[in-house]
């Protein structure tokens, strides 16, 4: 008993001597870059990006302390979904250990993820009575659709986003007439005097989280799998997911993307139901008979609909670029809003250079940016 208590003793003395080893670092600035940390309790003040570079082991006997809702810690080679199991037990808040969904937001960066001290109730939309921030504010949550202002109705001439949110601002309070997507992806967002088609006619505001999603996406459905789609979004490090369709979810590691596969299916409310989604991607194919086989005219009819979410809208995908350009012209003429392209590039025997002029030509002659959702060099189909 007497070897058992020194052994014991030596013990607890052990544990306390290598806890006291942890040497207190104060990281600051715009961008800190750590391949990682050993014995250390590094403090993050202010607006402050702190980047940690390790694939594994990046805290050994570490911790980390966000002291404000501007001190963010990457994690650039560690998937979302790792931190929150194993990284963020290292990680505190205000002194209290953070917990992913109540006061962390854990989200995708690019192939790593991003630690943002931001707790669930956190408001990152603050509307402004007057110009240049003034008079009365007012402050918005997140996927709500908000088309009851109140006192706001009409009112908003200034206003705030945080980064790493998006709104999308609209006329009516259905969400159509004039709508525009703000992104603040790389910085607050502030616009102290509303465009002309925004001053003092807001009545619609929904409020997303910002992914930094990764460009490869992976796709599956239930008739190509039976396995969890995670587990193959996961193997091939994907971080963005569809299957044509509205019924899947966003996971740490990746963000699900909802498509109105064609005009009955799926339906809005199972679109608006969504939680954790920012966009929606329009008809597959309508300029195919076997897949949406929808009209430009119906399509441009139906639009009003897309606009009611309130999620930033990607086109029809078609593979028919004249049908496009219709659609595109006929929604410049209405003010509708859309706000990229989407494309199905099934192109056999290009070189990289045809690929590329292919694209911009797109781009070119629709002015918005693209989004490539299906692609093959050299199907046979």
């Amino acid at each position: 008993m007497k070897l058992n208590s020194i052994i014991l003793l030596f013990v607890l003395i052990s544990m306390c001597t290598f806890a006291q080893e942890r040497t207190v670092i104060n990281v600051s600035g715009a961008v800190v870059n750590a391949t990682s940390f050993t014995d250390k309790e590094v403090i993050v003040a202010g607006k402050t990006d702190l980047h940690v570079l390790a694939k594994y082991t990046p805290l050994t006997n570490t911790i980390i302390r966000l002291n404000s809702v501007d001190s963010w810690v990457f994690f650039d080679n560690i998937r979302p979904q790792s931190v929150i199991d194993s990284v963020l037990v290292n990680v505190f808040v205000d002194g209290s250990q953070a917990v992913h969904g109540e006061n962390v937001r854990v989200s995708i960066y690019k192939h790593g993820a991003v630690v943002i001290p931001h707790g669930k109730d956190f408001k990152p939309l603050e509307l402004f009575s007057q110009q240049n921030y003034g008079g009365d504010s007012q402050k918005f949550s997140l996927h709500t659709f908000h088309n009851s202002l109140g006192v706001f109705d009409n009112k908003a001439r200034s206003f705030k986003l945080k980064r790493g949110y998006m709104a999308t601002l609209a006329n009516n309070a259905d969400g159509t007439g004039y709508s525009r997507v703000f992104t603040a992806e790389s910085a607050y967002l502030e616009i102290p005097v509303m465009s002309s088609y925004l001053d003092n006619t807001v009545s619609f505001i929904r409020v997303f989280k910002w992914e930094w999603v990764s460009k490869k996406g992976w796709c599956q459905t239930g008739y190509m799998s039976k396995a969890d789609p995670a587990t193959n979004t996961n193997l091939m490090n994907c971080t963005w997911l569809y299957d044509w369709s509205a019924g899947n979810s966003s996971r740490p590691n990746f963000e699900y993307i909802p498509i109105k596969q064609n005009q009955y299916w799926p339906s809005w409310d199972q679109i608006n139901g969504l939680k954790n989604v920012s966009h929606l991607m329009g008809y597959n194919e309508p300029d195919h008979t076997e897949q949406s086989n929808v009209s430009v005219a119906t399509a441009v009819k139906e639009w009003p609909n897309y606009l009611k979410t309130g999620l930033r809208l990607g086109s029809p995908a078609t593979t028919d670029f004249n049908w496009l350009y219709q659609f595109m012209d006929s929604c410049k003429k209405l003010n509708y809003r859309v706000d990229y392209i989407v494309v199905h590039a099934y192109w056999g025997g290009l070189t990289p250079q045809q690929w590329y002029n292919q694209l911009k030509a797109v781009h070119d002659k629709t002015g918005r940016g693209i989004w490539i959702k299906e692609l093959n060099n050299g199907a046979n189909w």
